[in-house]
């Protein structure tokens, strides 16, 4: 039986003596460069989009009022954009434009966005347009899985509008006592 000494790290035990200097060296050569790559590895890295000077343009636009433009500005800018960029801009147009009034023009943008490629406040803006097009067609119950989020998730900007839009999908699915609740989590 060989016995190799070597040094316990754990329950593992790392036999070096057996290894001859010149490869000795390598190994630890070898872990003194993989160890600060390691760490790196781990380091978080912020995928979050950077704003143009046209977004926040589009967003003033509608922070104004001005959901016409605004969502004509977001049209643009994803005529400009190649995807996910252009799945975000179209998700803000069918916002502006729901806003606006103008649902024709909102279930457009939408149709032409990609619900999947998009994350965070802009599917929750997708699936607010969808939700408020499912209500106007009388498809309440349809909308309400699109307005399942928990209330801590929703953005300030969308906090008013998303419990009355639950009120008006839960009085198209015929919901009095769920229609109830929303209204009174409103005051």
């Amino acid at each position: 039986m060989l016995v190799f000494p070597g040094r316990i790290v754990g329950r593992t035990v790392i036999i070096l003596a057996a290894l001859p200097r010149n490869q000795l060296m390598r190994v630890r050569l070898l872990s003194l460069l993989l160890l600060p790559m390691m760490l790196a590895g781990c380091a978080t890295v912020s995928t979050s989009p950077v704003e143009t000077p046209q977004a926040q343009a589009a967003r003033s636009l509608a922070a104004e009022g001005k959901f016409r433009e605004s969502a004509q500005a977001w049209q643009q800018i994803a005529d400009a954009s190649r995807s996910p960029a252009r799945d975000r801009a179209l998700a803000q147009a069918a916002d502006a434009y729901a806003q606006a009034g103008d649902s024709a023009a909102a279930q457009q943008a939408l149709a032409q966005s990609n619900r999947r490629k998009l994350t965070g406040d802009d599917a929750l803006r997708h699936d607010l347009v969808s939700a408020q097009a499912l209500i106007a067609a009388g498809q309440g119950r349809a909308a309400l899985p699109l307005l399942g989020q928990n209330r801590d998730s929703i953005p300030a900007a969308d906090l008013a509008r998303w419990p009355r839009l639950r009120a008006t999908a839960f009085e198209a699915a015929g919901q009095s006592f769920d229609v109830a609740a929303e209204t009174a989590a409103l005051a």
